[in-house]
């Protein structure tokens, strides 16, 4: 999966060190990585400290427009507008 490969490039982990931290084998990262199933996904974002959600769409794609009043759909990449009181 592209996102969990750029978080281990960010925090600059090699696949190795991955498979050592999920406590897999090494030859099984890429297997893993193509079809994960949600167990797999709870048990990364777990052993990488973060939350689930965070494997799917990076924070800075979640912070609001300039304008401070609108932010993208992580899944359709639209508009949503909000309203502020």
């Amino acid at each position: 999966m592209d996102r969990i490969e750029e978080i281990l490039k960010n925090r600059g982990m090699s696949k190795s060190a991955f498979a050592e931290l999920i406590g897999i084998k090494k030859q099984n990262v890429n297997a893993l990585l193509k079809n994960p199933t949600r167990e797999t996904y709870e048990r990364i974002a777990k052993a990488m400290n973060i939350p689930m959600w965070q494997l799917f769409i990076s924070p800075e794609d979640l912070l609001p427009k300039s304008n401070h009043t609108e932010l993208s759909c992580p899944h359709c990449g639209g508009q949503l507008n909000i309203k502020i009181e």
